[in-house]
């Protein structure tokens, strides 16, 4: 896909909202942490891939199906402080 079709998809169109809270783009939550910018697609039970372009860094989670996993956009975070 061409490099305007990824900006457009991660341009936010919306302030989000539940359940994650962030800004969403074209099938892109958007997000940022200690002015890091990363955008991720996120499932049903915490399925998350999230892409930090600044650290050509890529993040696949795979969790159970039986209750949200919150704590899975903490490894993000718990990630970056490790390499910043």
């Amino acid at each position: 896909f061409s490099e305007s079709y990824l900006e457009n998809s991660i341009t936010p169109y919306s302030v989000g909202g539940f359940p994650e809270c962030d800004p969403y783009g074209l099938g892109w939550w958007l997000g940022e942490y200690k002015n890091v910018d990363y955008y991720y697609a996120a499932g049903f039970g915490g399925q998350l891939l999230m892409i930090v372009p600044e650290y050509n860094l890529t993040i696949s989670i795979a969790s159970d199906r039986d209750r949200p996993h919150t704590e899975n956009t903490q490894l993000l975070e718990q990630v970056l402080n490790e390499i910043m």
